[in-house]
């Protein structure tokens, strides 16, 4: 398990943009169009608040995501700003155009894993059980 720290961006702050990405991430098995009303899980992964006030994804590199027939990722790709068209497009098609998929291979470039040692290291989360 690693995580990923994430950073506000124009319109969400750390939390509201680690929700809502994590929400997103769930909704690519489980569309709102498709979700059982008694089905309460919302998240893929974890969510923790960091010592700094930001929030962290705590994420199964691994964690095969099965792709449903009734996505749409454009809640999802909206949530990440700092992608070029062109990675945006690519990370569209990739998911759109698979059965499923290891979470790792949507990691858009140049985001930081951490592991729970480095996280302590930083100073960003003070220690716990690591769940």
């Amino acid at each position: 398990m690693k995580y990923i720290i994430i950073k506000p961006i124009d319109g969400y702050d750390s939390k509201q943009r680690c929700e809502a990405m994590n929400k997103e991430l769930w909704h690519i098995s489980v569309p709102l169009a498709v979700k059982n009303q008694e089905d309460i899980t919302s998240e893929l992964f974890g969510e923790i608040e960091l010592t700094s006030g930001e929030y962290s994804l705590h994420i199964d590199e691994d964690y095969e995501i099965v792709v449903n027939d009734s996505l749409n990722v454009d809640a999802l790709v909206a949530l990440f700003p700092e992608l070029t068209e062109s990675e945006k497009n690519g990370l569209v098609a990739y998911i759109e155009n698979s059965e499923s998929f290891l979470f790792k291979n949507i990691i858009p470039q140049g985001t930081n894993l951490y592991t729970y040692g480095e996280m302590l290291d930083l100073g960003l989360l003070e220690e716990i059980e690591e769940i």
